[in-house]
């Protein structure tokens, strides 16, 4: 008799039957699956199955009209996965789905052992699956916080019941048909009324949102002149900066002066030097979004980049779970902690200790899964694929290592104080005494002295007048942007979160569920923001681009809410079907009566320029980012903007105005053009229709 071991990529399958393998039991490749003799091995590759577009419940494809909107199924179904190329059923993965159940149904298989990645979309993709299978079997769960060898026989000795996860599962099935709707509904229904096709998700929105937000403060932003009282002027060979606190508007220059003149005539005095060694705490672990705000600092990676690098670390078993949330690590890990310790001393001559304490190990902050670590499982020169894989799993070792290091980081932190008149001036310095766990993750620093001053000493100072400008916030980087998504009510002045602030309130957001988004999600929907060419990503600053800046405004106008406050309602809800709180009914329900209520105040609302009908099938046609094209998705009609006409004929783009006069009259003329011999010149342009393409061609006649 054995059990069906189904995990959620062949590659983690082969890494289960290894381990199995180790303990005496012969492996076997069948073709889609692994027999030990214990155990059937076998895998999806990422959905085998993706829910029903609208067109499958209604059974024919369809012309995007407003009267079928919104469009909520009785139950939500689901169909094989398609092929992208040639837009069918994919036949590898309907034989994959045929060897599962085939499987599932052998007489000598027990039961089913669930091991899907350990978080919502992993927990779904297995139950789907096993759904859609009619799999009658027991099932239990498999749950890997990384994926070793050991891991993953003391998982295999510690499976749960598949019931102890429905909660999980609920909440990931909820999210999944909440976005669901709100996505094919609201996309439909703002590509018609504003006649381009827009993307309109429930994260998405949210993300080009806050971003566009951000770009419209700075471009509107009115600078205020201000002046300052500065001196700069040296002592004993030093210069000593002195600034006053105070800044003068414009209508208070004299003042300024006046005052500027007071302090001059009088002395400025060293009062106080103090100088103590101080213990520099070490950073905590990492989170996904605290390791991409650190490699976007360091090295200029992508947040998809990291989340790659580090997935492909995770299923090669040397790092934790990547997608997780917090930077702490459970109680009950202690034990695994002290292993990691071994592993790495037995490896390198690192000095390392076990530390307990509650910047490390905190139950309270965490929900699933602990902070990134290395794992038992240590690093050679040839483990990566790539030097940024090496650079991701350094990061992560070198972190590791810096929380763990024997030495303290200390620094001899001094403070000397100068009063002029009622003014109060301090000026720092800090060295380093030890480097302790700087050494170790390879932080740069300087040191920064004190002046060589003493007490009761008088400093040489001539304030002047000094003209500033106020100046905007920056353009949201990945790291501010990920703190903003964590928890976006955090206080906005304090968009970066030192290591040493408290951070109960980012933890209790995320716990409540007011992120916006999650680490399993937020930097596919990033890219997806930027591929769309909604924002862009220039180094490690995000800017608003031009089809963003038209979605924002276009849903404003349809009285799309896009606020951070709708957005993390909604994620509350899904989070009360995790907690047992909510029936996984409860937050769709809420979308559906969301979705009413834009489309019913939309009778007024019309955004759409007219690009005339489809000469083809007589339907609409509309602008996309990169295309002219027919609503009626059954229609091949498309001009792309990058056509041979733009690239062949001279590089003149292709206008809405154009494509309107050839909707019309199926000619439009266009000057402009330039030869191979670089001269210029015009001529009429026709549409072109073949069997198997849609072109433009000039017409000299």
């Amino acid at each position: 008799m054995k059990k069906l071991i189904i995990a959620e990529k062949p590659s983690l399958a082969r890494t289960i039957a290894k381990a199995i393998e180790s303990t005496g039991e012969k492996a076997s490749n069948r073709g889609g699956y692994i027999e030990t003799d214990s155990y059937y091995i076998s895998y999806a590759f990422g959905h085998l199955f993706t829910l029903f577009d609208i067109d499958d419940y209604e059974g024919e494809k369809r012309q995007w009209t407003l009267d079928n909107l919104p469009y909520v199924p009785e139950t939500f179904k689901y169909k094989i996965g398609m092929d992208f190329k040639t837009k069918a059923v994919d036949e590898g993965k309907k034989r994959q789905i045929n060897i599962l159940r085939s499987l599932a149904e052998k007489e000598d298989t027990t039961g089913i052992i669930h091991c899907g990645d350990a978080d919502r979309e992993g927990e779904i993709i297995i139950r789907v699956i096993l759904n859609e299978i009619d799999n009658q079997k027991p099932v239990y769960r498999m749950w890997l916080p990384d994926q070793t060898e050991a891991t993953i026989l003391e998982s295999l000795n510690k499976l749960e019941p598949s019931a102890n996860y429905d909660n999980l599962g609920d909440e990931g099935y909820a999210r999944t048909y909440m976005d669901w709707l709100y996505g094919i509904n609201l996309t439909r229904y703002a590509t018609l009324k504003s006649g381009r096709l827009l993307r309109v998700g429930r994260v998405i929105t949210a993300i080009v949102k806050a971003i566009y937000d951000r770009d419209m403060e700075i471009k509107n932003f009115e600078p205020r002149e201000l002046t300052t009282l500065q001196s700069n002027e040296i002592t004993d060979g030093e210069v000593i900066e002195l600034k006053v606190k105070k800044n003068y508007g414009v209508e208070d220059v004299e003042k300024a002066q006046v005052y500027a003149n007071e302090l001059n005539d009088l002395p400025a005095t060293v009062i106080d030097i103090k100088s103590e060694k101080k213990i520099v705490v070490a950073p905590k672990l990492f989170s996904q979004s605290s390791l991409q705000n650190f490699l976007s600092k360091k090295h200029g990676f992508k947040p998809d980049v990291t989340l790659s690098l580090v997935q492909s670390l995770y299923e090669k078993a040397l790092v934790s779970y990547p997608r997780t949330p917090t930077e702490y690590m459970a109680t009950a890990e202690k034990g695994k902690v002290k292993e990691i310790i071994q592993a790495i001393q037995s490896r390198s001559s690192m000095k390392l200790v076990f530390k307990d304490n509650k910047r490390i190990f905190d139950d309270s902050k965490i929900e699933s899964h602990s902070a990134i670590t290395p794992t038992t499982k240590i690093a050679s020169a040839n483990s990566f694929a790539s030097s940024a894989e090496r650079q991701c799993y350094e990061a992560i070792y070198r972190r590791f290592c810096a929380v763990f290091y024997d030495e303290d980081c200390i620094e001899n932190q001094s403070k000397m104080v100068i009063e002029c008149g009622k003014e109060s001036f301090e000026v720092k310095g800090n060295i380093a005494v030890q480097q302790g766990w700087k050494a170790v993750e390879q932080t740069e620093r300087k040191d920064k002295l004190l002046p060589n001053l003493v007490v009761g000493q008088e400093v040489n100072h001539i304030f002047n007048l000094v003209k500033d400008f106020t100046k905007p916030r920056a353009h949201y980087t990945v790291s501010t942007l990920n703190n903003f998504l964590k928890n976006p009510f955090r206080d906005e002045l304090k968009e970066i979160r030192e290591e040493d602030d408290d951070d109960s309130k980012d933890y209790e957001a995320i716990l409540k569920g007011l992120e916006i988004g999650t680490e399993a999600t937020r930097s596919t929907i990033i890219k997806s923001a930027i591929d769309s060419q909604y924002i862009d990503l220039t180094k490690t600053q995000y800017h608003i681009q031009d089809e963003g800046i038209y979605l924002v405004e276009s849903l404003e106008k349809m009285k799309i809410d896009m606020s951070k406050e709708k957005t993390t309602f909604f994620g509350q809800e899904l989070k009360k079907v995790f907690l047992g709180e909510n029936a996984l009914e409860t937050p769709i329900k809420l979308v559906e009566d969301e979705l009413k209520e834009i489309l019913d105040s939309s009778e007024s609302i019309n955004l759409i320029v007219n690009l005339g009908l489809c000469p083809l099938c007589k339907s609409k046609v509309i602008e996309t980012s990169k295309s002219y094209t027919c609503v009626d998705r059954g229609c091949r009609f498309t001009l792309w903007k990058d056509s041979n006409f733009v690239t062949k004929f001279g590089k003149v783009p292709l206008t809405p105005e154009m494509v309107a006069e050839l909707t019309e009259h199926g000619r439009v003329r266009v000057e402009g053009l330039t030869s191979k011999a670089g001269k210029t010149y015009g001529a009429m342009i026709e549409i072109e229709v073949g069997e198997q393409y849609i072109n433009l061609r000039p017409n000299f006649e």
